[in-house]
């Protein structure tokens, strides 16, 4: 196997894989009004990825904004390299006293 070469068919098809990886926008709405993600991340398009990192998201902005508060919302808003949403996640978070 050392020094094997790939058909240049395969070869091409792997380098092509390899030099583009789709970039993702991750836009926050909370309490602070809307946050848009103009940098991105590049990641490998795979559904169980983008659902942990908008999970990762949300509860890491809860952590901070929602202790002490009586209610608040937060919805993290996923776009494409089009610009279109693909992913939109949110957490609600409401207490009431029983009286």
């Amino acid at each position: 196997m050392v020094g094997t070469k790939l058909p240049k068919k395969f070869s091409a098809d792997i380098r092509q894989k390899r030099q583009h990886m789709p970039r993702y926008f991750f836009d926050l709405a909370n309490g602070d009004g809307l946050t848009r993600d103009d940098m991105g991340v590049t990641l490998p398009m795979r559904q169980d990825l983008l659902l942990k990192e908008v999970s990762r998201i949300l509860t890491d902005v809860a952590r901070e904004e929602l202790p002490g508060v009586s209610s608040g919302g937060i919805r993290v808003s996923v776009r494409d390299e089009r610009g279109e949403t693909i992913l939109v996640g949110s957490l609600d978070f409401q207490t009431r006293w029983n009286t």
